[in-house]
């Protein structure tokens, strides 16, 4: 165990004191025990709690305002192990410009003063803080071992997925989650209903696959032309065989000349090109080809070419207007030939009636809007599968939630039996802890009953068997309860139970207690 065993100080009036790991220290109102406590606290921590022990004061000039003027500024304690008979001395001091100097080695804990403060909180604070002991040393499998084993799997991959083993933790988060979907699952019906409002809901196969087939036969029927339409075309076709009848009759007759006074003209327009190119380069008096020729040659030569083109014009003239007759007759052949295969191809599709048109129409928009519901109706049960996925997995989790909260406190209340027992053992004969997690209170039991409206002696005991139980010894803890007025039989029974208390005990008290074994005590009025 490591203990402060001296403390010494220039504060207030000044105290020098050996410890050891139980003390009482004892004598009247004014005799400097709360400077032995207050000494301590500064040297370790550099820190003083207040009178009451609900404050701790660290700026310097209020220290300095608790040691006397003109004396030195310091505390003193030397740090004992039981293990190895070491001793550390370490101090705390202030200079004249009451700038604080600390240099301890580590921290000692006064667990009493943190608990005073943590259970004079409200009740989640005292709440949450009965949990953490409680239930400190709970496991996964602690947990999962008083779950029924149907939700065992399912519990352990939610308790991993949270990362924490605290059942009412776990419980609150289970059943917000269920609730969150609920809530998300109600959201998407509304939704759901939306998706198909003023939607009918699709047809049967069998209708679907009738309506087709109907569709199919109207769309025949509506396509198919009228007898009246296929009688004028027939008409226009018969007009056309007589037109082209006609035509054949005024394609005007050309003889072989004729044909060949078209290629002459061709013949000699070209030679006429031909001249105008030599006359514009070597003029019109001598030959291209030799250079030679008579005075006037050319353009003699150029006038017997008039005078042929002159007289093929005429049978030309004949050859393109047999030429235009021709193209007026394969015109009228051609429209014949359409005429014909539409007659041919109508009268094999059979004559229809218009009359169907618009309930081919009507049935194609009916099946169209049968294809839409197909649609929506498939979004809307698939967003409903999802919906029932939502609210299976809510009521898995609502469950599950009153699964670890039913579990959960039949292990806290395991776990709450085993945990006052552990207290109570630091307690006097006849004190025995309770704690009630319901209302975050927590006392003594007295007849079946817990009392938890203490006196100061009663709360100075438990704070005192509370720190006990909740500490091991491997750090500097000192625990130092307010002087409460003890009576002198209480102290010597809580000297007693407190005898085996893994750290240091430094009790102070008006009256001197009867020694008990393993105590020392320390008069401060001699």
């Amino acid at each position: 165990m490591k203990y402060i065993g001296f403390v010494e100080s220039t504060m207030k009036g000044g105290c020098g004191v050996r410890l050891s790991p139980k003390t009482v220290i004892y004598g009247p109102n004014g005799a400097g025990k709360s400077t032995v406590v207050q000494a301590l606290e500064l040297a370790t921590n550099g820190w003083v709690s207040d009178m009451e022990g609900r404050s701790r004061v660290k700026q310097g000039k209020a220290l300095g305002r608790l040691f006397p003027d003109g004396k030195p500024m310091y505390a003193d304690v030397v740090l004992c192990d039981t293990e190895t008979s070491s001793e550390i001395r370490f101090q705390w001091s202030m200079d004249a410009g009451k700038t604080p100097e600390h240099e301890a080695p580590f921290v000692v804990q006064f667990p009493v003063q943190e608990l005073q403060s943590t259970l004079g909180g409200d009740a989640n604070t005292v709440g949450a803080w009965l949990e953490k002991q409680v239930m400190d040393d709970m496991t996964k499998d602690d947990l999962l071992s008083i779950l029924p084993p149907a939700v065992r799997a399912e519990a352990s991959q939610f308790i991993a997925r949270q990362g924490k083993t605290d059942f009412l933790w776990l419980a609150k988060k289970a059943a917000n989650e269920a609730k969150n979907l609920k809530s998300q699952a109600t959201r998407s019906e509304k939704t759901v209903d939306r998706m198909t409002e003023g939607i009918a809901p699709p047809w049967t196969e069998a209708k679907r696959e009738k309506a087709q087939a109907e569709y199919e036969e109207l769309s025949r029927k509506s396509s198919g032309v009228s007898k009246e339409y296929f009688d004028s075309m027939q008409s226009a076709a018969n007009r056309l065989r007589g037109a082209i009848e006609e035509a054949e009759k005024k394609v005007t007759p050309v003889a072989a000349d004729s044909r060949r006074a078209v290629e002459a003209l061709q013949r000699v327009a070209k030679a006429k090109t031909l001249i105008g190119q030599h006359a514009d380069c070597f003029g019109i008096d001598s030959c291209w080809v030799c250079g030679q020729g008579d005075e006037g040659a050319i353009v003699d030569f150029v006038a017997s070419l008039n005078a042929i083109e002159q007289e093929f014009n005429a049978h030309a003239a004949a050859v393109r207007q047999q030429q235009k007759e021709v193209s007026t007759l394969e015109s009228l052949r051609t429209q014949l030939k359409e005429k014909e295969a539409w007659l041919a191809q109508a009268e094999k599709q059979g004559f229809g009636d218009r009359h169907y048109e618009r309930e081919a129409r009507e049935l194609l928009n009916a099946i169209s809007a049968d294809r839409a519901a197909q649609t929506a109706w498939a979004n809307a049960d698939a967003a409903r599968k999802e919906i029932a996925q939502l609210r299976a997995t809510a009521n898995k989790l609502s469950l599950l939630a009153k699964q670890f909260k039913t579990a959960g406190q039949s292990l806290m209340d395991k776990q709450k039996s085993g945990f006052e027992d552990k207290v109570s053992a630091f307690l006097p004969n006849g004190d025995e802890l309770g704690i009630d997690l319901e209302s975050s209170r927590l006392g003594f039991k007295r007849q079946g009953q817990l009392h938890s409206a203490l006196s100061g002696a009663e709360e100075s005991r438990m704070l005192l068997a509370l720190a006990s139980a909740q500490e091991d010894g491997s750090t500097p803890c000192v625990l130092i309860p307010q002087d409460r007025g003890w009576d002198r039989d209480t102290l010597t029974s809580v000297m007693s139970a407190l005898a085996d208390s893994p750290v240091q005990v430094v009790i102070m008290s008006t009256v001197e207690p009867e020694p008990v074994d393993g105590w020392s005590l320390v008069n401060l009025s001699e």
